[in-house]
């Protein structure tokens, strides 16, 4: 593991801890960072003991972070001249997309969470509903440059610097531009982000923050709009047991032909919290059950290799998101073998930095 720098913890835990709180922002910036160094390192570059992370994920987890709030008119400011929630045009942005979808059925806010969340990462948005998303990342992105990324800690941009221009045109991780940390805040982020993300530190703060400013609700109704993206959201695996219905498949661990199968997240949905395609393979149902929330090891998919990236490529021609999905969340490269060696190293890093349990046959 890196050596974390005891001055970073202490500058981290104290902004968390003691900062006076506004608004909810600097809670979901530091939320939001955790995600993105935790889920999208392969995008993440380190040089000089400064690291420079892709802004658009932290956009993204922003979106969904506070969508629950904008919904059910959730205040996330104390100051009452201004919009409750983020600023008008974003929260009228957020009521456009909405809309868009009421005439389908009268959805509840987990609802309508799920529905954008499933048809937002598997590309099945319209064409006005991309718009008005493209609108609303980027007022998100000019509102987290301009608001918490600038006041967080005891300077102007001490935490966050170095944030790039961008020329934005596209629903597109590479025009959203970047930020950087330093390296020594980076590896707080990194090995113990998980556990700043527990309930007596980021998320019972903006709990109690909530709490504070709408005094109607109780702790528990505020929690489950925290917490709902982890625990609620779609985990659907019936694309690929369509695909592979009445045929005979190999167990992507173990070789074995079978025709009654599990559907296998090669990295834990309870750990990784991803439904992509890519991370969804064909399992014995015995071999599924002994792996269960284990990490497979980078030998078992080294060994392995050849039936993953077989079924990579049935995906890739019936399923039009595949490429998409799999280029976020693993990495833009031109061959197969890199997209082995980037799993790889995910997984080696949750079993031998982060301590995860291994899976092995």
């Amino acid at each position: 593991m890196e050596k974390i720098d005891l001055n970073s913890l202490i500058k981290i835990n104290k902004i968390i801890e003691k900062d006076n709180l506004s608004s909810s922002y600097k809670l979901a910036l530091l939320k939001g960072t955790i995600f993105v160094v935790n889920k999208f390192d392969h995008f993440i570059t380190v040089k000089n003991k400064k690291v420079k992370l892709p802004f658009y994920f932290l956009v993204e987890q922003w979106f969904f972070d506070y969508l629950p709030f904008v919904y059910d008119n959730i205040k996330q400011q104390t100051n009452k001249k201004k919009a409750q929630i983020l600023n008008k045009q974003i929260e009228s942005l957020y009521r456009q997309l909405f809309d868009t979808f009421k005439s389908e059925s009268s959805l509840n806010w987990k609802e309508i969470y799920l529905v954008i969340y499933y048809r937002y990462h598997n590309d099945k948005l319209d064409k006005t509903q991309k718009d008005i998303l493209l609108k609303l990342f980027k007022e998100i992105r000019k509102i987290i440059k301009d608001n918490p990324m600038k006041y967080i800690g005891d300077d102007n941009y001490e935490i966050f610097f170095d944030i790039s221009n961008a020329k934005i045109k596209n629903l597109n991780y590479e025009e959203f531009g970047t930020f950087c940390i330093k390296e020594d805040i980076y590896n707080v982020f990194k090995y113990l982000g998980y556990n700043l993300l527990g309930l007596s530190t980021i998320l019972k703060r903006w709990v109690d923050f909530t709490l504070r400013i709408n005094p109607e609700l109780n702790r528990n109704q505020i929690f489950n709009y925290m917490i709902y993206e982890v625990q609620d959201v779609l985990r659907d695996t019936h694309d690929i047991r369509k695909l592979f219905n009445n045929q005979i498949v190999e167990c992507v661990w173990s070789g074995k032909k079978i025709k009654y199968f599990d559907v296998d997240h090669i990295i834990p949905f309870s750990i990784y919290f991803n439904n992509d395609l890519w991370n969804l393979m064909p399992s014995d149902k015995k071999i599924n059950n002994k792996k269960r929330d284990k990490i497979p090891t980078p030998e078992l998919i080294e060994k392995r290799k050849d039936i993953l990236i077989y079924y990579w490529k049935i995906y890739k021609e019936k399923f039009s998101y595949f490429l998409k999905q799999r280029e976020i969340s693993l990495g833009k490269y031109n061959n197969e073998n890199e997209y082995i060696l980037t799993l790889q190293k995910k997984c080696d890093f949750l079993i031998s930095k982060l301590g995860f349990d291994y899976f092995e046959i």
